[in-house]
């Protein structure tokens, strides 16, 4: 009960503010976001290659560059799929796609030396509580935030291979792993994302 009623005061905050244009470059390539008085926001930025086709049943592909020179990062992603939401119609996802590893980060407005230390919320359910994580921000940007998407359900704990030395599952641990490993190859969140 809480979650949704931060998380729905959070939507109220984020909209009460007009967004100015924020261009991060990254190794993969630009990011544009945008910054509110609260903070820096950036929206479905990838960390992963998509798990199609051949990597679906497969470890989690790191990028090496975006497809994109510049991604738009100010648009709240797809979900992953997941089974119906079970209560209200607006708090559930709008869209879905397998295309859905995706990090939604959260920066403070002030870039300084010093490291902050940073969260990362990982939705521990399917349905409304994940994706009200993924679509909404944290109302105080004292540090830094990472809310990642990753594959649920079926596609993530489905068990697949011929035998005990070829065995493959738990995508989405796989997925939760490669996002923080991601993370961490940023130096300073709240100068580079």
């Amino acid at each position: 009960m809480w979650t949704v009623f931060f998380s729905l005061l959070t939507c109220l905050v984020k909209y009460s503010f007009s967004g100015r244009s924020v261009v991060v470059p990254r190794k993969y390539g630009d990011v544009l976001g945008y910054a509110t008085d609260l903070g820096r926001i950036f929206y479905g930025i990838q960390f992963a290659q998509p798990p199609l086709c051949s990597l679906r049943w497969n470890l989690p592909a790191p990028i090496s560059r975006w497809v994109l020179a510049t991604i738009n990062a100010t648009e709240i992603p797809p979900a992953c799929p997941q089974p119906a939401c079970d209560i209200h119609d607006i708090l559930c996802p709008k869209t879905t796609s397998e295309e859905c590893l995706y990090l939604n980060i959260f920066t403070p407005l002030q870039n300084n030396s010093s490291l902050l230390p940073v969260m990362i919320f990982i939705p521990y359910r399917l349905g409304v509580l994940g994706f009200l994580a993924t679509g909404t921000g944290p109302n105080n940007f004292k540090g830094n935030y990472g809310i990642l998407d990753q594959r649920l359900a079926i596609a993530c704990f489905l068990a697949t291979g011929t035998g005990p030395n070829n065995f493959k599952g738990n995508y989405g641990i796989l997925d939760q792993r490669l996002a923080i490993a991601w993370i961490n190859q940023i130096s300073m969140l709240s100068e580079e994302i």
